[in-house]
């Protein structure tokens, strides 16, 4: 965000979560825990290199460079699919965000069964937030 306009600026993009971070006095590099669809929780760098200058001077948002690669061993053995983000409007209008998660192997031609499973995302929020501060008390 930026101080003098209270304007908020992408330092990086994409589907990602940024879980925790920690960056230099004058905000030029960040190390954060970064989550995506596919990889859970690897530790990356953010040189936001032209971070300090304004938004029309940066060409695009910084890429992380990845530090750990935790479950690199892991990947090689199995077969991901990317998830597909779909949108739905319930009865009263609310919007309510949801995943397809296709086979590896998809083929558009065949029919495939459907399992459907609902998450409550504030229970699991909470459920974390509670093994945190029980990791750390």
């Amino acid at each position: 965000m930026s101080i003098a306009t209270g304007a908020v600026e992408s330092i990086t993009d994409g589907a990602q979560a940024i879980v925790a971070f920690s960056a230099t006095a004058d905000a030029s590099r960040i190390a954060t825990t970064i989550s995506t669809p596919t990889n859970i929780g690897d530790l990356a760098l953010i040189g936001a290199a032209g971070a300090r200058a304004p938004a029309a001077a940066r060409p695009h948002a910084a890429k992380p460079a990845f530090i750990t690669h935790v479950n690199d061993d892991l990947f090689k053995q199995i077969a991901q699919s990317e998830p597909e983000e779909v949108w739905y409007t319930r009865f009263d209008g609310r919007r309510i965000q949801g995943w397809i998660l296709k086979s590896p192997d998809f083929d558009a031609a065949r029919r495939y069964p459907m399992n459907r499973s609902a998450v409550a995302w504030s229970v699991l929020h909470r459920a974390r937030d509670c093994a945190q501060s029980c990791v750390t008390a």
